[in-house]
């Protein structure tokens, strides 16, 4: 389960980069990042951060200014801590470190960049930070992965912490990507639509949610893979609101009531608008095939031309899984008669080795809603057996498997516990494969819990 959503007010945010260098090539998009990130976080839609709590640092002139704000925010931070570079990441040829470029780095002289471990001793030196965050846009950035986000001293002595994380565009020996004449970098760009439109779930977006979904998103497109590292529980921070969260008003709310909004709903509907939009090549496939169900839905003459849009987009390139897992559930609801097609792609997807687990995951939620809870089954299990499916996967699908099919909660089980007794395997795999059995079967979280120390004892603490 996520953690509450951090108190805006307690928050400090520090958002840097640069977009124009002297000695390298300059990154247009940078600029549009970090402008739109500030403009998210500090709405309250999203988070809610007030401006003041949300310092921007571009073009800065040295090292010096980045390092000074982290500094400044982690004095007075008692809540969630965030840091976001976006930029060119350099390494140094004597120590393979990270550093971060401002505007004036000359990359033969170290010292005019930021070097990545004075940030992370910025975001440690936070003491009355609950939850410390790092995101880091930008080439070799998994190269931040070899320090400590959290000194061992602190993870022993203070249980107050809730979490530390850290979320990387690409590898350690691995360039960003910023795409030509795109309005953000590949990565941000990812970040930003997951953030403003949400993803089908839950009502607070974790990072591990916000991970799963950049990963899918990015891989899909061939686009860098992502990294991510989470001490302490980090992985359960809620960063921000779930824009596409629905609350059920239906067993509280009164239904002549409930009818007056809906018929103030029709009245208000710009049909010519909506129009518009689920045509619109520049607007996210999400919002347009958002746009299509509502057209279909107050005006039953535009049905066709609706599934015309639909068709249209789920053939476009480059569309992600869950997009196309949309398109199909859209489809349906507009015209029942084609249920039996898009089952049959759904079950294409959920059983498809060529698509990521966490779209087929959605596959297999769409298959049970339309009553084909064998199908979903079937899905959910060729996921759990897929050779090339990573364990963070399979535990998350597990979960999810022994959610949506109490009665084969113990299945799920025998493939978490098969996991997490794996001493071949990556030992934040097994962790965790524990967290989701912990989850879904209470009674095992002291035995899971005794395996977790047990592989945590095996693990040489790093020096921070």
């Amino acid at each position: 389960m996520s953690s509450s959503l951090s108190n805006p007010f307690s928050s400090r945010i520090v958002l840097s980069g640069a977009y124009s260098f002297e000695s390298l090539e300059d990154l247009p998009a940078v600029r549009a990042n970090i402008a739109k990130l500030s403009e998210l976080l500090t709405s309250k839609d999203y988070w809610g951060v007030p401006d003041g709590n949300c310092i921007s640092v571009i073009q800065p002139e040295g090292p010096a200014d980045i390092l000074d704000a982290v500094y400044d925010a982690a004095q007075e931070c008692t809540g969630t801590l965030v840091f976001y570079y976006s930029g060119h990441g350099l390494t140094s040829p004597l120590n393979d470190e990270l550093s971060l470029a401002v505007p004036h780095t000359n990359p033969d002289r170290p010292h005019t960049s930021v070097r990545f471990d004075d940030v992370r001793s910025a975001l440690l030196s936070a003491r009355g930070a609950l939850r410390k965050i790092a995101i880091l846009d930008c080439c070799f950035s998994g190269r931040a992965m070899k320090g400590n986000m959290a000194s061992s001293e602190e993870l022993a002595g203070r249980s107050a912490i809730d979490g530390t994380y850290l979320l990387t565009a690409s590898a350690e020996n691995k360039t960003a990507l910023a795409p030509p004449g795109e309005e953000f970098t590949a990565f941000t760009g990812e970040l930003i639509r997951i953030i403003e439109h949400g993803v089908p779930g839950p009502e607070l977006l974790d990072l591990d949610t916000i991970y799963m979904h950049l990963l899918d998103r990015l891989t899909s497109k061939g686009r860098p893979v992502p990294q991510q590292r989470n001490r302490n529980g980090g992985s359960r921070i809620a960063l921000v609101k779930n824009a596409r969260y629905l609350k059920s008003t239906t067993s509280t709310v009164d239904p002549d009531l409930l009818n007056y909004m809906a018929e103030a709903a029709r009245r208000s509907f710009d049909g010519h608008a909506a129009r518009t939009s689920m045509r619109a090549i520049y607007l996210p496939y999400s919002e347009r095939i958002r746009n299509a169900s509502a057209l279909a839905h107050y005006d039953e003459g535009s049905r066709q031309e609706c599934l015309e849009a639909l068709d249209e987009i789920s053939m476009a390139p480059y569309i992600s899984g869950m997009d196309v897992v949309e398109v199909l559930k859209a489809i349906v609801k507009i015209e029942p008669t084609r249920k039996g097609e898009c089952v049959r792609a759904l079950e294409g997807i959920a059983t498809g080795d060529n698509w990521t687990p966490i779209v087929r995951g959605e596959a297999c939620k769409a298959l049970r809603k339309f009553g084909h809870s064998g199908a979903a089954a079937r899905g959910y299990r060729r996921i759990m057996d897929g050779e090339r499916v990573l364990p963070i996967f399979i535990a998350s699908v597990a979960r999810e498997f022994a959610e949506q099919f109490p009665e084969f909660k113990q299945e799920a089980v025998e493939r978490l516990w098969r996991i997490a007794r794996n001493v071949s395997e990556d030992p934040k795999q097994r962790i965790e494969a524990l967290r989701s059995l912990a989850k879904i079967s209470p009674d095992l979280s002291s035995e899971a819990s005794e395996l977790v120390r047990s592989i945590l004892e095996r693990i040489p603490e790093k020096p921070s």
